[in-house]
């Protein structure tokens, strides 16, 4: 949880973060100008895709079995081979990113939505391709 001021600018924001699940997290922020009134809320959240191996698959646990709080921080977790990002905000504007990775190669799609957009909704769309040796 963060709370950041500026009384220059009379600007506040607040923010909260939880880590949901070992796969996703929430999010929210608010932003709020003393000077102008000006306020927007935002939501969002990440939704993680994680490898699993073959002795993972077989060892995981029926609905009807319980786990100890030891059982679920002993698990090791497999590193994050992509993610799923998504924002909504007060102003009817949505954000959607994919982050991916493939062997030395990480890439991410996304697009910026505006509803109240008499154009059309689409507001921007990008790519980014990034290769490290």
């Amino acid at each position: 949880m963060t709370m950041t001021v500026a009384p220059l600018v009379g600007q506040i924001s607040a923010s909260y973060a939880v880590k949901a699940s070992p796969f996703s997290a929430f999010c929210s922020r608010f932003n709020f100008n003393l000077y102008s009134y000006e306020s927007e809320l935002v939501v969002g959240c990440e939704l993680w895709q994680r490898r699993q191996t073959q002795e993972q698959e077989a060892s995981i646990p029926q609905p009807s079995t319980f786990l100890t709080a030891v059982e679920l921080t002993d698990t090791k977790e497999e590193p994050v081979t992509g993610v799923l990002k998504a924002r909504v905000g007060s102003n009817f504007d949505m954000g959607f990113v994919w982050e991916g990775r493939f062997r030395n190669v990480v890439y991410s799609l996304g697009a910026t939505l505006d509803l109240l957009r008499t154009s059309g909704p689409v507001k921007s769309v990008g790519c980014e391709i990034s290769y490290s040796a």
